[in-house]
């Protein structure tokens, strides 16, 4: 079995997976995922879309070969458009029937050497895959590439009812569509889909068909795939039909899966998917403290539209505005702010370094630029592993300064696009600088981004509660811990079961 493992991880390597967005799954986590299933069935049907080498299918059939008592017949379907993978997966599912034989199961595979999201559309109006066959089980390691709005892969999932910017999602909800009623699926993919506005339509056509028994996070972007070079967080999900929501999810989150068979812990489904939530996020709480991060969090109810606030993406990008820039202080031009100008909740400008600070005003720029007036403003982009996912600084003009432009890498807070009120600017940076807020949104957001959606998708305490934050933030910036306890005070006044002492 090991040698099959082998030649998937060889052959799936280095730049053909960044090329195509494919990476060969390691053998201990395609043991892992198999492990998942429940397939309590004499007769089971396995889907593997994007097969590779077969690795994921070579690990089910294992673990099936090994329950007692084992299935009687196992039928496979494997998908794979790689010629150069072929031959691969051939001799992979031959030695996935020597192995079923061994252990008297009855073994059936079909390689289809085709389009993969052209066959499952086709499948569902019944012209192929056996007129509408569905499947058992699917178990998949999705290419990651994004879907262009003029190839095969879009029409395919439009005719589908599915409109995704990646193919990885696009293969879910193609091989979703395919599953029995009591059908169950596993797939390692990035975290992405599990919140932001690109992938708010796929939640809902996921969330409304099927249930999560299990969600695995690896903590480091690099553990699943080794030296692959896959930036985002991935994730491996197990689904389950029909849709369950009132039961718990298991959770776990660790580099080594195997491991997390043993040390998942339970979640109530409401705590990964909140009731109510239009967005359906999905949460994935890490350690109990999260729980705890989560309940006070939800004491803070107000949308950004009830304290008059919207976020936007900073306007200027620098490449497109080069004719614009200009050195800070240059005749004629105003203070352009980026990421590295935003220092401990405040914004310094200039600071040393060579990207341009300032922008010229010309009436090609005049739509580059806001008024000068108080601002908080997020940096757009960061990594799970840095100390701060959400860095906040308010921008305050100095005297004389009439439009300033925000870099294309921040977002900025405002008021019908012009400037907030200083101490709810103050009180709005200090949450956003908070721990609780910044591990809250670990629990949701697995991109290497902070988007403006996702900014939008949290609850603010109340603008009174706000301000009162930024006056007792007066004299600067408290150190995360400070603030936490603040915040814990504010949620206990808000929430009468959480008064175990005086608000003072």
């Amino acid at each position: 079995m090991a040698a099959g493992a082998v030649t998937a991880k060889r052959v799936g390597r280095g730049t053909r997976g960044r090329r195509v967005g494919q990476y060969a799954t390691p053998p201990a986590v395609a043991h892992f995922m198999a492990s998942l299933f429940e397939a309590d069935r004499k007769e089971i049907a396995l889907l593997d879309p994007g097969a590779g080498a077969g690795a994921l299918t070579e690990a089910f059939v294992s673990e099936m070969c090994g329950r007692r008592p084992a299935p009687e017949r196992l039928r496979v379907v494997a998908y794979e458009c790689d010629g150069a993978l072929v031959q691969h997966l051939r001799r992979t599912l031959e030695r996935c029937e020597r192995q079923c034989r061994g252990n008297g199961v009855a073994f059936s595979a079909e390689v289809i050497a085709g389009d993969f999201l052209r066959d499952a559309a086709q499948s569902l109006r019944g012209s192929l895959l056996g007129a509408g066959r569905r499947f058992d089980c699917v178990i998949t390691n999705p290419p990651f590439a994004k879907i262009r709005a003029d190839s095969s892969a879009r029409h395919w999932l439009r005719s589908l009812g599915t409109e995704v910017s990646n193919l990885y999602a696009g293969f879910l909800a193609a091989a979703l569509a395919l599953l029995t009623p009591s059908g169950e699926l596993v797939a390692i993919t990035p975290r992405s889909f599990c919140s932001g506005a690109y992938f708010r339509a796929f939640r809902a056509q996921l969330l409304g068909a099927v249930g999560i028994r299990h969600l695995h996070l690896f903590e480091s972007r690099h553990a699943p795939f080794g030296g692959d070079g896959v930036l985002q967080e991935s994730l491996i999900t197990h689904l389950v039909r029909p849709a369950d929501r009132g039961g718990m999810v298991r959770v776990a989150v660790g580099d080594h899966p195997a491991a997390g068979a043993t040390w998942w812990r339970p979640v109530p489904y409401d705590r990964v998917v909140r009731p109510g939530d239009p967005a359906q996020v999905i949460h994935i709480p890490g350690a109990p403290g999260d729980d705890d991060d989560a309940a006070l969090m939800g004491n803070f109810r107000s949308p950004l539209w009830a304290l008059g606030l919207d976020v936007s993406t900073g306007r200027v990008v620098e490449f497109r505005a080069r004719d614009h820039l200009a050195p800070p202080g240059a005749s004629g031009a105003v203070p352009l702010i980026g990421p590295s100008n935003c220092r401990r909740g405040a914004v310094v400008w200039p600071v040393p370094g060579t990207r341009p600070q300032g922008i010229r005003i010309a009436a090609a720029a005049d739509g580059l630029l806001v008024p000068a007036e108080t601002y908080v403003l997020v940096r757009r982009f960061s990594a799970k592993e840095e100390r701060r996912r959400i860095v906040a600084a308010v921008y305050a003009p100095a005297s004389g300064e009439g439009r300033v432009g925000f870099e294309n890498h921040l977002n900025y807070f405002h008021a019908a696009g012009r400037g907030i009120r200083p101490m709810l600017a103050a009180g709005l940076s200090a949450f956003l600088n908070s721990g609780l807020v910044d591990r809250f949104f670990r629990q949701f957001s697995g991109h290497t981004q902070v988007n403006a959606g996702d900014l939008r998708a949290l609850g603010y305490p109340s603008a009174l509660q706000l301000e009162a934050l930024g006056r007792a933030c007066a004299s600067g910036l408290p150190e995360p811990a400070a603030l936490d306890e603040e915040l814990a005070r504010m949620a206990r006044c808000a929430c009468p079961e959480l008064r175990d002492v005086p608000c003072g």
